[in-house]
């Protein structure tokens, strides 16, 4: 720029200016994605996020698609981020996303890319846990309940396999349960019992807890016990091999000629019957462990009183005793 004075012999100042035309037009520019290009261990639904500009501030389209089939796209002026919301997806999977931004005042102007993230592993659901009852414990019903802690780290669905039994190997008692509990029933007194738990999740994964161990409650009630032959103040007779048989009431005592089938009536609502002993003058002469409980007494004796005794016990070593006075001949 130039400026002179003629009026002052000429005088005259002179600067230079400059300036700058615009740049040609610049497509959008990507930040760094969330996830980060290639991350491991991703959740199974997530938001897949990029920051978007352009740098002239022009108007441009966006679209974000995930090789799941998901996507999401938009058309503003704005620079930030975009994003696009991601779920029901499988795991241990690499799973693909490719961005599209278009800068349309550019003349078609667009940046392209695609990143990677792959998802987590699946964890086995976890260990059983927390059983009732607990582990060890004693006097435990003959009808209870088992129950235990369980879930899944990814919570994923969780079905339970119980095994059970008082030896080894243990027995599937209940299969694909989806409660944390199993009821059992018409156990034994005094007796140790084991079980464990396996738990499944819709993956296929699995995962057994430990072994635990309970013991039902003591049986401490004797066996009820009857002597219902020979019967007391009866007279029992049985001769010429049985031509000759029948009883008669005497009231006072008991007589008995001949052989006899002693006969003995008991029950066990607990722990059931175990056996049944019987003795003469206290020297056990038959045992049996099968009902009907029965002693054929045919020893040929003189004429004597005798102390006949029956002693029952049940399946938890509980004992009943009762004797009876008997005379008894041949």
């Amino acid at each position: 720029m130039n400026a002179t004075d003629p009026g002052g012999s000429g005088l005259y100042t002179r600067r230079w200016y400059s300036f700058t035309t615009i740049s040609q037009n610049l497509p959008p520019v990507f930040g760094v994605p969330s996830p980060a290009n290639g991350s491991m261990n991703q959740p199974l639904s997530l938001t897949w996020s990029i920051p978007i500009n352009d740098p002239n501030g022009n108007l441009f389209s966006w679209s974000i698609q995930c090789s799941n089939g998901q996507s999401g796209s938009g058309s503003d002026a704005s620079n930030g981020t975009k994003s696009l919301s991601l779920s029901g997806l499988a795991y241990s999977t690499t799973f693909k996303v490719w961005v599209n931004a278009t800068d349309p005042g550019g003349s078609g102007l667009y940046t392209r890319r695609w990143y990677l993230f792959t998802t987590k592993t699946n964890s086995p659901p976890y260990a059983p846990s927390n059983p009732s009852p607990t582990n060890g414990s004693t006097q435990i019903l003959l009808n209870t309940d088992l129950s235990w802690t369980g879930g899944d780290p990814d919570n994923d669905y969780v079905t339970y396999d119980v095994y059970f039994g008082s030896s080894f190997p243990l027995i599937k008692i209940k299969s694909n349960i989806s409660s944390n509990s199993c009821y059992v029933t018409n156990l034994n007194y005094s007796k140790k019992y084991y079980w464990k738990i396996c738990a499944w999740d819709n993956q296929g994964n699995t995962n057994t807890g430990a072994l635990w161990s309970f013991t039902t409650k003591t049986d401490t009630t004797q066996p009820s016990l009857d002597i219902t032959q020979p019967k007391k103040g009866y007279f029992y007779y049985y001769i010429l091999g049985g031509l000759i048989q029948g009883k008669r009431l005497i009231l006072f005592t008991t007589f008995v000629i001949g052989p006899i089938e002693v006969i003995v009536s008991t029950s066990d609502s607990q722990s059931g019957i175990n056996r049944v002993e019987f003795y003469i003058d206290n020297e056990i002469r038959y045992t049996d462990n099968t009902a009907p409980y029965t002693w054929l007494w045919n020893e040929r004796v003189q004429l004597f009183p005798y102390v006949l005794t029956v002693r029952v016990y049940d399946n938890s070593n509980n004992p009943s005793n009762l004797s009876r006075r008997v005379w008894k001949i041949f």
